[in-house]
């Protein structure tokens, strides 16, 4: 699969200004930038980083959130590595929901995250925890894009509301909570 990545450099150069106050020796230096007072080049490399662009779709995609305790809300985010990352905290994975051209991105190492959601069959038995802030996104060939509105309003439903966590006979249930209980 081929990926567009964009390279980011940062290149940095202290300059002295003569002003009143902070903010407008950060005009006065920014002024003196675009009239060409102040080049940087080279020698003021500080770092240099990669982003790997994930959807073809070049304007932010939709999305559905879902963090620990919280309700489900929505969100327009760009399709790269570092938005998803800031979402969910690090590394990242994608778990595709069969039949429904979406996925959760959930964190890679899910291990010491809070409980947040449960997957359930149509039987109401739990699939599989998901544990710390997740999201759900459209998904099509592998690669993340925005939901429809249909998918926004299906999935903000369906997850709408957090669920506490409990042991019954070795299984892990959940329980939704009602909204009186998120405003204590």
């Amino acid at each position: 699969m081929r990926y567009s990545v964009k390279i980011i450099e940062t290149l940095e150069k202290t300059v002295e200004v003569e002003a009143d106050n902070p903010i407008d020796a950060e005009q006065i230096a920014e002024d003196e930038w675009h009239n060409g007072e102040h080049i940087l080049d080279a020698d003021n490399f500080i770092e240099m980083r990669c982003e790997a662009i994930l959807s073809e779709q070049k304007l932010p995609i939709h999305i559905v959130i879902l963090d620990p305790g919280e309700k489900a809300r929505t969100d327009q985010i760009e399709a790269t590595t570092t938005s998803f990352e800031n979402i969910i905290g690090g590394q990242f994975r994608f778990l595709e929901m069969p039949n429904q051209k979406a996925a959760f991105v959930i964190p890679q190492n899910e291990k010491h995250r809070m409980p947040n959601r449960g997957i359930y069959n149509d039987e109401k038995e739990m699939l599989r925890l998901l544990r710390g802030t997740v999201f759900i996104c459209g998904y099509k060939d592998k690669r993340p894009c925005s939901l429809t509105e249909e998918q926004i309003k299906k999935f903000s439903e369906q997850y709408r509301y957090p669920e506490k966590f409990f042991e019954v006979n070795g299984k892990i249930r959940g329980q939704k909570i009602k909204p009186k209980e998120l405003e204590r």
